[in-house]
């Protein structure tokens, strides 16, 4: 049996596939036949799908940005912000195609007036964009890298994309 690895011209790992004895694709003791990646422009893992021998797609997820944490009492909770929400602009920088780099920026970003863009997943799979503007000052949200499934990315990531009313 062997692994084979792919690399990018920028030496990050794009993909891994398993072969068997025979030299067809086999299953990994970890339950798939091999993955592909892509990254951002500064290094980040961002995407990945996982397949099986047949290359029929597992799992395919994307990376974004989440709220995780609501302070009580804080500009965010007053907001009525929730654990989940997506972060899908940050001062007008793109947290959907950058979202680490978008990520740092939140993160720095104290004594500056911020505007973010969300998107909530509702119970019925639908989900709502919503703008908020935060005044200087700490937002009082915990936010975390999160692997979202690439259908529900492209669903938000489409409607945001033609989307004026938050531009």
């Amino acid at each position: 049996a062997k692994k084979i690895y792919q690399y990018d011209n920028r030496k990050n790992c794009i993909g891994i596939t398993y072969y068997g004895l025979d030299g067809k694709l086999c299953m990994s003791k970890f339950g798939y036949a091999g993955y592909t990646q892509k990254y951002d422009q500064w290094g980040n893992c961002i995407e990945r799908a996982i397949f099986d021998k047949n290359r029929k797609i597992l799992r395919h997820r994307r990376l974004i940005v989440i709220s995780n944490k609501i302070m009580p009492e804080s500009i965010a909770a007053q907001k009525r912000i929730k654990r989940g929400d997506i972060i899908l602009s940050y001062n007008s920088e793109d947290c959907l195609e950058n979202p680490l780099s978008a990520k740092e920026s939140v993160l720095r970003s104290k004594n500056i007036t911020k505007k973010l863009i969300f998107a909530r997943l509702l119970q019925d799979g639908s989900f709502k964009i919503f703008s908020i503007t935060f005044p200087k000052g700490v937002m009082g949200i915990n936010i975390v890298d999160y692997w979202l499934d690439i259908n529900y990315y492209n669903k938000i990531k489409n409607t945001f994309a033609t989307s004026n009313q938050y531009r």
